[in-house]
């Protein structure tokens, strides 16, 4: 899921980035800002879902660990 997110969100920026700055319209400049501040949006839930998925690792790690003992 998170990688799946991480490629959404370059695909996005690049998109962004391409609109932004290479197309000269002004509906250009709009829709690319949106995207790259979309993609800076998505990399942050990527992120969040990520840090997530490694403390819910961890903790099952050591649940799993603490019943052994």
């Amino acid at each position: 899921m998170v990688k799946i997110l991480n490629i959404v969100c370059v695909t996005e920026f690049v998109v962004g980035v391409i609109l932004a700055f290479v197309l000269p319209h002004v509906s250009a400049y709009i829709f690319g800002g949106g995207l790259i501040l979309g993609s800076v949006f998505t990399f942050l839930i990527g992120m969040g879902l990520g840090l997530l998925s490694l403390y819910q690792e961890q903790s099952s790690k050591k649940e799993h660990r603490d019943q052994a003992i």
